[in-house]
């Protein structure tokens, strides 16, 4: 497909558009796309590339691994944006003024913390996102610090674990990739299931943000049953959570409704 000319900056931007839905892209496609030549896409990948926007590849040129990972954070924090927005706002309708909350690094925890700052409260996290969302606000906060996994944008591993150590939260919110009634909350990377279980056990109270898309998910390894968390927060229709709503308190922002 022949697009209308561009400039060279303008071709370079769907460049980079074309390889954040795509893992590589070969130079001819390139050229075809554009009704250009193959040479004037070398010249734009090695424009590219110098940048540190693109790594080249013999006949191509894939995203270079900086920018695929934050291609990729954009997306994990666009996906489900509205039924995560709806769950946030149940959410601080939970948080008392005065209150110690504990938020992992999860996007559903960050969209929470976009409503909850300058409220006069305390948060503690290990979610990097989180960190710099509530940073310039007057709500006090404490950063776990420890090994810093760009993938998630999360602070993991023995030192961000000591730093709970001791610590009581009046509260807690979090997510996972994955809950079923059985398996309870999962989740596939070991350092993270580890830190939200530190956050979990810090909590008089924990209230889970589980998008629909996550039911019936079972990931690697588990964070917690489903008896350590006392309220679910998703947007999944109750119709849905009979078996998980005779065990937990549930709050669907599908329908407004909440159930036991």
């Amino acid at each position: 497909m022949n697009m209308p000319a561009l400039l060279p900056s303008q071709r370079q931007e769907e460049i980079k558009a074309l390889l954040s839905s795509k893992q590589v892209l070969p130079i001819s496609e390139l050229a075809s796309h554009f009704g250009v030549s193959e040479m004037t896409v070398r010249r734009d990948l090695e424009t590219l590339s110098e940048a540190g926007v693109v790594e080249r590849i013999f006949g191509g040129a894939k995203l270079a691994t900086r920018v695929a990972r934050e291609v990729s954070h954009q997306a994990r924090l666009e996906r489900n944006r509205i039924a995560k927005e709806r769950m946030a706002e149940a959410a601080a309708e939970r948080v008392q003024d005065g209150d110690t909350v504990a938020l992992d690094c999860s996007t559903s925890a960050l969209y929470l913390a976009r409503i909850l700052r300058d409220r006069p409260i305390t948060v503690i996290t290990n979610g990097l996102d989180v960190l710099t969302e509530l940073a310039s606000s007057r709500t006090e906060v404490i950063g776990v610090g420890g090994t810093l996994r760009l993938q998630t944008h999360s602070f993991v591993g023995p030192i961000a674990l000591a730093t709970l150590t001791g610590l009581h939260t009046d509260k807690v919110f979090f997510s996972a990739q994955g809950l079923d009634a059985e398996a309870g909350f999962t989740d596939s990377h070991l350092a993270e299931v580890d830190m939200k279980r530190a956050l979990i056990h810090t909590a008089r109270e924990a209230t889970a943000l589980i998008d629909a898309s996550k039911l019936g998910v079972v990931a690697l390894a588990s964070v917690t049953g489903l008896d350590s968390v006392d309220t679910l927060i998703t947007d999944a229709p109750l119709s849905e959570l009979e078996a998980i709503s005779q065990q937990i308190q549930v709050v669907s922002v599908a329908r407004g409704r909440s159930g036991r």
